[in-house]
Parts: structure tokens; sequence; C-alpha cells
């Protein structure tokens, strides 16, 4: 595929992803169609491939939509990692890391919340923080066609960092380390819940799939056995003619 055309694909699976989640299969399925009718078997087999992303991956990809927000994800992390390699004042460095995550993680808030989402900026940032220790999936983020969450990073230097970030405590100070325990807790009871939705939302569209195939296998294994009985009839009708006087 040529430079140009790979390149128009891939704003166009960008747009797919960051586009309306409860319309992505319609959308990928018109997006194919469109490929296929313009003579590009290759692409439009690619994009039919694409899985519908997760409520929480969805937010992340439209935020990443806008070039600045992964800009300033990306200088983080690298001056991060140059502080951890070099010496440098890495707390400074993590600060600075983890602004750039609840900056990133606020914008899909708000993507989400604009969509009718309800996805809380603590859960978010705890995602992005995941990602940041998976090259693969932190790359899909940058291309705005991440899928799934991973459930936790592996870079060295994740480990000087938060396992999560905290949520709004609204309770006394006095009881705040219980409070943020209580609000991470159910910033990742959130994620699981948003994962299930989202699994069972997949599953009863396989199963309309799966019934609709039934009821055409159905339809056709009709129409076989009227074949197969018109074609005996005929046999038969052949056969008598064949013997009679």
């Amino acid at each position: 595929m040529a430079t140009s055309d790979q390149n128009q694909l891939d704003s166009a699976i960008a747009r797919l992803y960051g586009g309306s989640l409860e319309d992505f299969i319609r959308n990928r399925d018109a997006l194919v169609k469109e490929l296929r009718s313009t003579g590009k078997p290759e692409a439009a087999a690619e994009v039919k491939a694409l899985r519908k992303p997760s409520r929480p991956a969805w937010a992340l990809n439209v935020a990443a939509s806008v070039a600045r927000n992964v800009r300033r994800l990306d200088t983080a992390i690298a001056a991060t990692l140059e502080a951890q390699t070099s010496g440098g004042d890495i707390r400074k460095a993590q600060a600075s890391l983890r602004e750039a995550v609840r900056e990133f993680a606020d914008h899909a808030a708000n993507a989400a919340k604009r969509a009718g989402q309800e996805l809380q900026t603590g859960m978010l940032g705890n995602a992005v923080l995941a990602l940041i220790g998976r090259s693969e999936s932190l790359e899909a983020l940058r291309r705005g066609r991440l899928v799934e969450v991973p459930e936790g990073g592996g870079l060295d230097f994740l480990a000087a960092l938060p396992d999560a970030l905290p949520m709004p405590v609204r309770r006394p100070s006095d009881k705040g380390a219980t409070n943020a325990a209580l609000e991470n807790a159910r910033a990742n009871l959130a994620l699981a819940r948003a994962a299930l939705r989202e699994a069972e939302s997949n599953l009863r569209l396989a199963e309309g799939r799966l019934r609709d195939a039934d009821a055409e296998a159905a339809a056709a294994r009709r129409e076989c056995d009227r074949a197969r009985l018109n074609a005996e009839s005929a046999a038969q009708r052949v056969s008598r003619m064949e013997h009679e006087p």
C-alpha cells in the first residue's frame, strides 16, 4: 500500500476509535464497505478485524486525538526515564509525570462526560499508568487505537510511582489515608464494572449474530431439503418413464 494510502487509512481508523463508541461497529462496517467499493480489499480486511474498544480505552483514545495531550505525556515519560538513568531530579520528574497523567485523564473524563459517559479521572489515570509500562499498549494509545487497558505496567521507574492516583477525598482529613484507599478501590471497581458492561455488550452482539446465523442456516437447510425432494421426485419420474413400455 502506498504511503499516502496508508496514512489515510491510519487517519480513518483513528477517527473510528475516537468517534462514537455506540456506533463503532456500524461505522467500522461502513468503512469496510467503502474500502471494498474503492478496490482496497486488504485495507477492508484490516478494518473488519478491528475490535470495539472498552469504555476506558475509548475515552483515552479521544484524549489522544489531541496531539498536544500525547506530546505532554511523552515528554513527561522521557524526562522521568532520563532523570532515572542520568541521576537527575527524579522526584521532580515523577511529579511532572503524575501531573501529565492527571491532565491526560482529565481530558479523557471530560470527553466521556460530553458523550454522556461517567468515567472517573482517577480510574482513567490508573489506566494511563498501566499503559506507560506496556510499550505496545502505549503505542496503541499514541495512534488512538487502544482497545483494552492492561492490568499493570512494567517499566522500572513506575515502581517509584504510586500504584494508583488518589481520587478526591471528601471526608475529614484524619481519615485521609483510609479514604484514599477506599476511593482507589472504588476506582478499580468502576473499571471492572465498565469492563463487565463492555463484555456483556459484546456478548449480546455476538449472540445476536449467532441467532442470525442460525436462522440463515435453518433457512438454507429447508431450501436444501426442498431441492433434494424435488431432485428425488424428478429422478423417480425419469426412472418410471424409462421403464414404461
